[in-house]
């Protein structure tokens, strides 16, 4: 059986590439050595307790043992502070989790949403879609005000597809910044330690 790994599930392929991309930022950052991981897009909000039972049961757990794995769940937290009937019931999700024998569960939790950390680096972003740079976007959210930046370049951004090359373009360093508090759970769990690396760089 393979040894210990950190399972992080989230809704689209624009958040797989964008944790794949911030991981290697904390790798290349970090002062400690980072646990084992693997990102798993589950393809939306919906049935997500079905869809990550299933995706531990096939593909994690026949490989490691279930006292060695720890899940990570990812998402934007707009649907459940506006929806009527909020899509998952994380009570539910943990005692499916806690019935595959994996104790540990962490919620990463985008505030509102996602594109809000994206925006964090709109310098990054006009960069890439090689229009002027603005200093605010004009948008009813971030996921409208991404899609109304992207429409300047004459490119679409549609919330959970493939992004290309938009995600490697992102400073990764002012996007953490932003979003530390909310990034937190999940920097504990990788063992990533980029304030001890500044330390000791200091003493040099």
């Amino acid at each position: 059986m393979a040894g210990k790994l950190i399972v992080i599930f989230v809704e689209g392929e624009t958040e797989k590439e964008f944790y794949n991309a911030l991981i290697q930022y904390y790798k290349a950052q970090s002062s400690n050595k980072l646990r084992e991981f693997k990102v798993i897009n589950l393809g939306g909000i919906n049935r997500f307790e079905t869809k990550m039972a299933l995706k531990l049961q096939n593909e994690i757990l026949v490989k490691h043992n279930p006292k060695d794995v720890e899940v990570v769940c990812c998402y934007d937290t707009d649907v459940f502070e506006f929806a009527k009937r909020p899509p998952v019931n994380w009570t539910k999700v943990k005692s499916r989790v806690a019935d595959l024998g994996i104790s540990e569960l962490t919620q990463v939790m985008a505030s509102r949403m996602i594109e809000d950390w994206f925006l964090a680096d709109l310098p990054g972003i006009c960069k890439f879609l090689k229009i002027k740079e603005v200093k605010k976007a004009d948008g009813k959210d971030g996921n409208d005000k991404m899609i109304k930046l992207f429409k300047k370049g004459s490119k679409l951004y549609i919330k959970g597809t493939p992004t290309s090359k938009f995600i490697p373009s992102l400073n990764m360093e002012t996007i953490r910044k932003h979003a530390a508090s909310q990034l937190s759970p999940l920097e504990k769990l990788l063992h990533v330690s980029l304030a001890e690396k500044g330390k000791q760089k200091k003493k040099k």
